[in-house]
């Protein structure tokens, strides 16, 4: 097997057995290892922001133009890409699933749901995924991986029905089920994103997907960010919208590219399960949440659905990312 490694402007092939693909090999797992305790503090910061002093619409312009803003002063020190017709439609696609819907119902799903509910939520990617890979791509569906979707998806109802009290208006509720639309949005984009990873190094790719999301998101956004009034807004809240941009956004999707430079795409994704674990800890400690035993039983058959899932498709080119 050959690994592929990106310089400033060229592309070039290592084999495995390489002392240097090795070493990149433990700078992937580091990267993508530091990404997902990133992801899962998240949850925290993005609940802490709320909707009191700014709105989801303005905090998902300030993300999304933020990020891009920081990946375009960054281009010349990394590769470069003559891009076609058809890489830009891909793009304004993959923008418009993961970066536009895909953040957008995050940061409005967070508002009214707890940080643990939301990153059990999340880890039905993988899992909606593999249904839209056999719908797009006839992937098969093996026994196994049918009984993984089946848990995962039981846990998933388990977990958006219990809302502290059966109230099909309730916020918790109201918030599990625009995370949904969170998972379906980013899981539309990992199959956008497939032929590009393919083709381009991913901080070409990440670039043109935050400007095509900024572009996207500003005439319909920009109004809500004016009227801001970001003299009143405390420095808790600040802080946390600073965590967000710089750390969960700019930096996370840095580390990223870093890692699917070296390793797989299965491998990188397998850390998501991670997030759970930093979110919950956090939002425990913080008094943000509780883990009752509901969603102790709610969380693991949604990870014993996913586990099932990853582990059939171990030996095969999963569209994880």
């Amino acid at each position: 097997m050959s690994l592929k490694y990106y310089g400033r402007n060229t592309c070039y092939t290592m084999s495995k057995e390489s002392p240097l693909v090795k070493k990149n090999v433990l700078k992937g797992h580091i990267a993508i290892l530091i990404t997902n305790i990133l992801f899962g503090l998240n949850f925290a910061f993005a609940k802490n922001v709320g909707d009191e002093y700014i709105t989801p619409e303005a905090f998902t312009l300030v993300r999304i133009g933020s990020a891009a803003l920081l990946f375009w002063l960054l281009a010349p020190f990394f590769p470069q890409a003559k891009l076609e017709i058809n890489d830009y439609v891909r793009l304004f696609l993959a923008a418009l699933f993961g970066a536009t819907f895909n953040v957008y119902s995050f940061l409005k799903g967070i508002v009214y749901t707890s940080p643990v509910d939301s990153s059990i939520i999340m880890t039905l990617v993988p899992l909606t995924v593999l249904l839209l890979s056999a719908l797009f791509f006839r992937e098969r569906i093996t026994l196994v991986k049918f009984v993984g979707i089946i848990l995962g998806a039981v846990g998933a109802i388990v977990l958006i029905a219990y809302s502290g009290k059966i109230d099909l208006g309730g916020d918790n509720l109201k918030g599990n089920i625009i995370c949904l639309g969170c998972v379906l949005s980013y899981s539309l984009y990992l199959i956008v994103m497939k032929p590009l990873m393919e083709k381009l190094h991913p901080f070409v790719v990440m670039r043109w997907v935050f400007l095509f999301g900024f572009i996207q998101t500003a005439p319909f956004f920009g109004k809500s960010l004016i009227e801001t009034n970001w003299a009143v807004m405390p420095t808790d809240t600040i802080i946390s919208i600073g965590y967000v941009v710089i750390a969960a956004t700019f930096f996370t999707y840095l580390l990223t590219s870093v890692s699917l430079n070296s390793l797989r795409a299965s491998t990188v994704s397998m850390y998501n399960y991670l997030q759970p674990v930093v979110a919950t800890i956090v939002a425990i400690m913080i008094g943000q949440d509780t883990f009752n035993l509901i969603k102790l039983l709610a969380a693991g058959l949604v990870f014993a659905g996913v586990y099932l899932v990853i582990r059939a498709g171990s030996e095969s080119k999963k569209l994880t990312a």
